[in-house]
């Protein structure tokens, strides 16, 4: 692996080039399908496309919209409506803009403000969010594991229908992230936080009536706490040392936040390495402990951020100008000196702004996505357009990280420091591979999707579980899917059932297909979890399936209701319920 020299402005103009041709979410690889630079950078000339308008313009065009403050799909339209939206959108940073409505404080906070409701309906749907995480913390663990609060099996998830009223428009555009919120008791109340491709997080109270809060919205909130492309979103609960009960995102716009649900609420600009004007985040992971951010970058390096750093008082979002809005340290100056007043405020120097930078490359292209082993494994998974399935020790990134920023400090390069730091297993698709996730059971199997027409499962052929140690990771199941999305749909993600025996993603015929995805059985594994290969040595590549009930087709769930193509799915972890997204910024609840 590679590092680079130091300082998140001092990539070299072909390595600017990579990244901006990265900008684009959907990876597309394949020929005639080119990236288009970011919004930051020159616009090269391309063929003729569908006419974009630039950020300022998007700015001064506001948007209209209808109840939800979203203009609605006509039914039967499906796909030629999506395209329309889309064709304002597909340039990876969205219409974006929204994030200048409000300007942030020095700090970088922005209010709990939304863009279509009322200020009594934030409030209101404030309360039920901190109502529903103060719940979900008091609930114990026995309560967590009580029959029918162990998520959904692909069986069941086979046999899910889909309702008029479960569907709605809950972003302005295309959804890049789907989370369920967290809400304890006995009727646990559905709240799914989307993002999308303008920098929006939209909230919706999925089951809420004409009493409940944002009713006049039905029951959606749209917020920007950032000016681009939303890369990343992640919940933190409460096992959350630090900031418990945050939503947390990471953006294109070079921007790391958090949604505190205490104060008021609050949007917090967290601490982020370089700066904003020169950084884009394109995959984001937290630890669970919400110490420690983990941020990947279109050129294929990886950062790490302590969060319990003070955050640069920088407003990072919305485009504002950095110098106008938060180069001044001004915000509790007279605390700090005692209760006096001060009669200049204190200009931050550039280093203070941008916080420190690790630069290690881990991959020769964007990296699309990080996913932390869930229980507990220091195991991390990556994903990367150059096909690369990665499994590292998050120790020894860590380490090549900081001793990245050590030799750049002293003047050099910490290219070898990068070197040493390699992958447990490396894996390999023969196209852009868009995503890989571990599944929630601990099984430590990993899920990825590729443009090479693959959903693939790997995992350790020898071990399972607490025996894996991710050095010895192979192929134990291929399925053949088309992820040919094109150039208007947000490529596809599939993602483990909640029980993590089948596999969900979307489908180009407007459905959700469901694949069965077993554990491998104990006769398929070595003998009580055989001695694992060399490190380095490269693992024996296992085709097809090791296990043959592996990879079928349960199901394509689709209905009169679902008039797109869904390319994110969300399975609730405790209920069963399943939401699935369009790129027309459409959820659809299926249950």
């Amino acid at each position: 692996m590679k590092a680079r020299t130091s300082g998140a402005a001092k990539a070299t103009p072909t390595q600017i080039a990579q990244g901006s041709k990265a900008r684009d979410d959907h990876e597309q690889d394949q020929a005639g399908q080119g990236h288009e630079p970011s919004a930051k950078r020159q616009r090269v000339a391309k063929p003729p496309l569908p006419p974009r308008s630039t950020r300022a313009t998007r700015a001064k065009q506001g948007s209209g919209g209808s109840a939800a403050g979203l203009k609605e799909e006509p039914a039967g339209q499906g796909d030629t409506v999506e395209l329309k939206q889309e064709d304002q959108v597909a340039d990876g940073g969205g219409s974006g803009g929204g994030a200048g409505a409000t300007a942030p404080d020095l700090a970088g906070r922005l209010p709990f403000r939304s863009e279509n409701g009322k200020p009594d309906s934030d409030a209101a749907f404030l309360q039920v969010l901190a109502a529903g995480a103060e719940a979900a913390q008091a609930g114990s663990g026995a309560e967590a594991e009580a029959p029918g609060r162990n998520g959904a099996g692909g069986e069941a998830v086979s046999k899910f229908g889909l309702v008029e009223k479960d569907v709605a428009k809950v972003t302005k555009d295309g959804v890049t992230h789907l989370v369920w919120l967290p809400s304890g008791g006995a009727d646990e109340r559905l709240l799914l936080a989307a993002a999308d491709k303008g920098g929006r997080v939209s909230m919706w109270d999925v089951d809420g009536d004409e009493s409940g809060p944002a009713a006049e919205t039905d029951g959606v909130l749209m917020f920007a706490p950032h000016g681009e492309y939303v890369s990343g979103m992640r919940w933190l609960g409460r096992e959350a040392a630090v900031g418990a009960n945050r939503l947390v995102t990471a953006s294109y716009d070079g921007s790391l936040r958090a949604l505190d649900l205490g104060d008021g609420g609050r949007w917090l600009q967290l601490p982020a390495p370089g700066k904003p004007e020169d950084a884009e985040w394109s995959a984001l992971e937290v630890a669970a402990d919400g110490r420690t951010a983990y941020l990947g970058d279109p050129m294929g390096f990886f950062e790490l951020v302590d969060l319990r750093d003070k955050p640069r008082p920088v407003a990072a979002s919305g485009g504002a100008d950095a110098k106008a809005s938060g180069a001044v340290e001004a915000e509790g100056a007279a605390a700090a000196d005692g209760g006096k007043d001060q009669s200049k405020p204190r200009v931050l120097g550039a280093e203070e702004l941008a916080g420190p930078v690790g630069n290690l490359m881990i991959c020769s292209r964007k990296i699309n996505s990080l996913h932390l082993e869930p229980s507990g494994a220091p195991l991390l998974a990556t994903s990367c357009s150059d096909g690369s399935v990665g499994v590292w020790d998050i120790r020894m990134l860590e380490r090549g990280v900081a001793g990245v920023v050590a030799a750049a400090k002293a003047g050099g390069s910490g290219g070898s420091i990068g070197a040493k730091t390699k992958p447990l297993s490396l894996l390999q698709h023969a196209k852009s591979c868009h995503a890989a996730y571990w599944a929630p059971n601990g099984s430590k199997r990993l899920l990825s999707t590729s443009y090479d027409d693959t959903l693939r499962v790997w995992g350790d052929p020898t071990a399972a579980g607490a025996a894996a140690d991710g050095g010895c990771f192979s192929q134990l199941l291929s399925i053949s899917h088309n992820n040919q999305t094109g150039r208007w749909i947000t490529p596809f993600r599939a993602v483990w059932s909640a029980v993590s025996d089948a596999v969900l993603v979307g489908s180009m015929k407007r459905g959700l297909d469901v694949f069965t995805a077993p554990s491998p059985p104990a006769a398929h594994l070595g003998a009580g979890g055989a001695k694992s290969p060399a490190r380095g040595k490269k693992p024996p590549v296992v085709a097809g399936s090791a296990d043959p009930a592996g990879g079928q087709l349960l199901a394509t769930l689709s209905s009169e209701y679902m008039t797109a193509i869904p390319s994110r799915a969300a399975p609730h972890p405790h209920l069963p319920v399943v939401a699935a997204a369009t790129s027309s910024g459409r959820c659809h609840i299926w249950r």
